[in-house]
C-alpha cells in the first residue's frame, strides 16, 4: 500500500518522497498537521474523501483583510476554513478564548449602588447632550 499526502484538491507528494520544495505543503503540514488528510492507494484505485459545502455570511471589509493576509500566507480560503473546524474538533469547543471584555459591566455582576451610580452617569449625560441621536446610530450601523 502507498500513502499520498492530499493537501486541498492537490496531491503533493509520495510520503516517502516528500517534496520539501513544495512551500504550500511544508506550510499547510507545518501549520497544523491535521490539515492533511491520507489518500490511500492500491493497484490504482483510490479512496476520495468526500466533501461537503460551508457558506457563511459576514462584512465584507472582514472578509477581504482575511483572505488578503491569507494570501500572503498561501492558504487557500478552504483550507484556513478546514484548520478552524478540526481545530473546534481537537479542543472539543472554539480554539480559543470566548470571552466578554472586564470593562464591560454585567449587571448581575454589581451592587444596588454600582448599578444606580452607572445609571446616574448616563442620565447626567443624556441631560446635558453628551450623546448621539439614536436614529443617526441606527442609520449608521444599517449602512454598514
Amino acid at each position: 500500500m502507498i500513502w499520498y499526502w492530499l493537501i486541498g484538491d492537490d496531491i503533493c507528494s509520495e510520503i516517502d518522497n516528500f517534496n520539501a520544495e513544495c512551500i504550500s505543503c511544508v506550510l499547510r503540514t507545518a501549520l497544523h498537521i491535521s490539515i492533511i488528510s491520507a489518500v490511500s492507494c492500491k493497484g490504482g484505485d483510490t479512496m476520495a474523501t468526500k466533501t461537503a459545502n460551508v457558506n457563511a455570511r459576514m462584512q465584507s471589509d472582514i472578509k477581504q483583510e482575511a483572505e488578503a493576509i491569507l494570501q500572503r500566507l498561501g492558504i487557500p480560503r478552504s483550507v484556513a476554513i478546514e484548520m478552524f473546524y478540526r481545530q473546534i474538533i481537537v479542543n472539543n469547543g472554539i480554539p480559543f478564548p470566548v470571552t466578554l471584555s472586564p470593562g464591560v459591566p454585567i449587571r448581575e455582576d454589581m451592587t444596588r449602588t454600582e448599578f444606580d451610580n452607572m445609571i446616574g452617569i448616563g442620565l447626567r449625560q443624556a441631560k446635558s447632550g453628551d450623546g448621539f441621536d439614536a436614529d443617526d446610530v441606527f442609520s449608521e450601523l444599517e449602512a454598514d
